[in-house]
């Protein structure tokens, strides 16, 4: 007799948020796909949207954190051949392994701020969100000169280390190294760490009925009712596993 593995697939839907993003949520019994041959498995839930501020929020060390960087002004950067239209490229980077040197984290973890004309004190004033951070995560600057041409001229650079940010974020100055003139220039930034909302939505899972055996003489042991925000898997949630028989009553709420 084969044993049913207890991760395997029973039965699946996908639910539009606009079914249940809207007042009053969702409630009602759907059919599953994938459930067998005969009558299709059916799943009875309701689905309601609440307020993320009625939940408490995740820690900065939990997946889906992201970062807010507001990058506001340079100053003491020097002249060459006239003055330069200087724009700031922020980048995070890690430390993996064994490495003696940070990797550049994934591309989408980079920003840039528009390039300011003729200035030696340019002013953005730009705030950005940096998606994927992890812990030990460190925050590169780079000032160029965006009238070089396709060769960046680097006027200025920094580094925020994780460690001077990730529980109270920062709020200062940074000296910029690698400037022209040799004197160490300023970069006025602030970092913050903001923990993902928990998945607002209350899941209430009741029953499940016809769910067949997807082989003749499988023993099938437990059914479990996961529920996994698509683009948010790290909010996955599931409810307990209940015995055999084919149609399983959990009447749980999930969040």
């Amino acid at each position: 007799e084969e044993r049913i593995h207890p991760t395997d697939t029973m039965g699946q839907i996908v639910l539009h948020p606009r079914v249940f993003d809207r007042e009053g949520g969702f409630e009602g019994t759907v059919k599953l796909r994938g459930s067998g041959k005969g009558p299709p498995a059916t799943l009875t839930l309701r689905l309601e949207v609440v307020e993320p501020s009625q939940h408490e929020g995740l820690q900065n060390d939990e997946p889906g954190c992201i970062l807010r960087v507001c990058i506001r002004d340079a100053s003491g950067l020097a002249a060459c051949a006239g003055l330069p239209d200087p724009y700031c490229f922020c980048r995070c980077s890690r430390f993996s392994g064994n490495q003696q040197q940070p990797a550049p984290a994934p591309a989408s973890s980079a920003i840039r701020t528009a390039a300011i004309t003729k200035s030696v004190c340019p002013v953005w004033n730009e705030e950005h969100r940096i998606p994927h951070y992890a812990v030990g995560d460190r925050l590169e600057f780079f000032i160029y000169d965006a009238e070089f041409g396709d060769e960046a001229d680097l006027l200025g650079s920094a580094i925020l280390e994780s460690a001077d940010f990730h529980e109270h974020g920062f709020d200062g100055t940074l000296d910029l190294k690698d400037c022209r003139n040799g004197r160490p220039g300023k970069l006025s930034i602030s970092a913050e760490v903001v923990p993902p909302q928990r998945c607002p939505m209350v899941i209430t899972v009741t029953s499940m009925t016809e769910i067949l055996k997807p082989l003749d003489d499988a023993e099938v042991v437990a059914w479990t009712c996961e529920v996994n925000p698509v683009a948010r898997r790290h909010f996955a949630t599931e409810t307990q596993a209940k015995p055999v028989p084919a149609s399983p009553l959990w009447a749980e709420e999930l969040l």
